[in-house]
């Protein structure tokens, strides 16, 4: 997972993206960024922290225990190659919740940029910064329309596949739930056979990591309801790795969103007309940060869509370059003094 993961952080931090973004910012940028790292995929804080020094900002992160080694190794390496560059950033560690140190940085920084669930914005936001920027939980969705050509739906099945087994669901850009639109059960079916083959070899290729009880216990519950829910003769039914690798899908053709319990655990669902999307995301919409799409370009999912941050093909869900607008948010947002957040 890490040799695959490393090249989609760092491809983004090429030079002319550095200084497309955060060039024209000399002289406005603030003079110290903190930034509050989560610990759910590796490498969150890099694009900040790169954009931060390229615009002539210090910069301070705090790593987390989930995830406290690329930060820091990053800082390393840039010590060696650029030391003026790489005194100006500063990685630490200490365990969340020390309050006193919580406070240090808060207070120590022009704006800080927080990573994390939305109990741990809460947590940075009642320490009073300057300004924040919060990005809390947020969650992603697939959409595949059916197709009569099997190549087709063998290439769709495939960058989906990818997009579920990256870092096991656990950014804000994974999809937790695939939505396919129209064509018939036959050729619905077809598809489903052919994703679960694929998230074999995937997870197979990248295998999966551990997986924390409660979340094998969700795991294990929805399981159950599909199974029981079959049973009964509703219109569901449940496809498993049976053995390592381990993979959910659970298929349902009721629209409503419905968050995932991760680790390789998708819902699918099903609509007529691109439409009812957005109705089928229901109060979800406003939390959704990205919708990867097959076949590409999906024009009428685009215009359903519109507002949402990142629309892009199925399989490069979880590799987004440095102008992401993350949360909606200019990727400056942070960095540049008096910009609004």
């Amino acid at each position: 997972m890490i040799e695959e993961s490393l090249p989609r952080i760092f491809a983004p931090l090429d030079e002319r993206s550095l200084e497309a973004i955060a060039g024209n910012a000399a002289g406005r940028a603030v003079p110290v960024l903190g930034i509050v790292a989560a610990g759910n995929i590796p490498g969150v804080a890099l694009p900040q922290m790169a954009l931060a020094l390229a615009a002539g900002s210090s910069c301070i992160v705090k790593t987390a225990s989930g995830e406290p080694l690329l930060a820091a190794l990053f800082a390393e390496a840039l010590s060696e190659v650029a030391p003026d560059l790489g005194a100006a950033l500063a990685v630490l560690w200490w365990r969340g919740g020390h309050s006193s140190c919580d406070r240090a940085l808060t207070g120590g920084v022009d704006s800080l940029v927080a990573y994390g669930s939305d109990a741990t914005i809460a947590v940075w936001s009642a320490y009073g910064p300057r300004r924040l920027v919060a990005h809390g939980h947020r969650a992603s969705l697939a959409v595949v329309r059916l197709v009569e050509d099997t190549a087709t739906l063998d290439s769709l099945a495939i960058a989906a596949s990818i997009d579920v087994v990256l870092y096991d669901q656990l950014g804000c850009l994974s999809p937790q739930c695939l939505f396919t639109i129209g064509a018939n059960t036959d050729l619905r079916r077809v598809f489903l056979d052919r994703l679960a083959e694929a998230l074999d070899r995937e997870g197979r290729r990248l295998p999966l990591g551990l997986v924390p009880e409660e979340h094998s216990i969700a795991i294990r519950r929805l399981q159950d309801e599909y199974e029981w829910r079959e049973i009964r003769g509703e219109a569901v039914s449940l496809r498993k790795g049976k053995e390592p690798p381990f993979w959910t899908i659970a298929d349902d053709l009721a629209r409503e969103f419905r968050p995932s319990p991760l680790y390789r655990t998708l819902v699918v669902r099903h609509l007529e007309s691109v439409d009812d999307l957005a109705s089928a995301l229901g109060e979800w919409l406003p939390r959704i940060e990205s919708v990867g799409m097959g076949p590409w370009p999906d024009r009428e999912v685009m215009q359903a869509l519109a507002g949402i941050p990142r629309l892009v093909p199925l399989g490069a869900m979880q590799s987004p370059d440095l102008a992401w607008r993350q949360g909606g948010l200019d990727p400056m947002a942070a960095i540049v003094a008096g910009e609004s957040a």
